[in-house]
């Protein structure tokens, strides 16, 4: 079977600069175009992430608010433990569990994140790792996997309606710690500034950078095509029954996530310019 010839390029630049320069207007015109299409996504879903960070702090009041309700405010978790000594005394509390329950959410990965953020701050979990290993490996940091906090979490896991087994329960807790970072508004600060390092709104060429990520993730963690009940909140909690919580309700409702057509769109376009090959030449070169 005969081979076909590879397509010879008509131009060979060295260096960035060169191969930018040697690329036709028409090219340049487009590239731009799609890379403003690009820009405009990002500010988009960074826009969406706002909005659901305003709503997961009201559905946290609105849960603090049931919690009150139930167990009565003298009865009621205090504050998130800032300090190992609060969180010790929090792991000590004999009703821990139960006042933990108005935090159970639709499945076990949600109530170990929302567990863990309710008895401490973004800072004392960045504090932990849950074999104490750091990122080299080395024990750099306390273990939670060896807290009284995390032995009474597995060990009630049942009331908590955690039915999976310790093994999942764990890779839970392990990915809340790792995401411990995102607490807080801690994403949009971290967003805010991977773009202005990347320098994301200045011309489309000069940007740098990475949408991959952007155009591969469709639909935020967590969201389904399926329509929420105006009566409670995506975490299983009912708060139809809380003053103001209707219109709250309402609101995570109207939520406009981004289109799952997106990523479809962005191909297709990227389809019409010119040549595959030579562009693939041009940016391993």
């Amino acid at each position: 079977m005969e081979v076909p010839p590879v397509p010879v390029l008509t131009f060979t630049p060295t260096s960035p600069a060169q191969q930018c320069g040697a690329l036709p207007e028409e090219w340049k015109e487009r590239i731009n175009s799609k890379l403003e299409d690009l820009l405009r996504t990002y500010k988009a879903m960074e826009n969406h992430i706002d909005r659901l960070d305003r709503l997961d702090k009201l559905l946290s009041k609105l849960i603090s608010m049931t919690e009150s309700k139930y167990l009565g405010a003298s009865e009621a978790l205090q504050a998130p433990a800032n300090t190992m000594t609060e969180l010790d005394n929090m792991a000590k509390d004999p009703n821990l569990i139960q006042k933990l329950k108005p935090y159970i959410g639709s499945n076990s990965k949600m109530t170990v994140r929302r567990l863990l953020k309710r008895c401490m701050t973004r800072d004392l979990a960045l504090h932990f790792s849950f074999t104490g290993f750091g990122e080299k490996r080395t024990v750099t940091k306390p273990a939670f996997g060896n807290h009284l906090l995390c032995t009474r979490i597995l060990g009630d896991a049942a009331a908590l309606q955690m039915n999976d087994t310790r093994q999942v329960l764990i890779s839970h807790i392990q990915a809340a710690l790792r995401g411990a970072r995102d607490w807080d508004g801690g994403r949009k600060l971290r967003l805010d500034a991977a773009a202005n390092l990347s320098g994301v709104g200045s011309s489309p060429l000069s940007a740098t950078v990475s949408t991959a990520g952007v155009i591969s993730c469709t639909s935020l963690a967590g969201s389904t095509d399926a329509p929420r009940s105006p009566d409670s909140s995506p975490y299983g909690v009912f708060i139809s029954d809380i003053e103001g919580a209707d219109d709250a309700a309402e609101t995570l409702a109207k939520v406009e996530l981004p289109s799952p057509s997106a990523s479809e769109r962005y191909q297709n376009k990227c389809s019409s310019i010119g040549d595959g090959n030579v562009l693939n030449d041009s940016s391993e070169s």
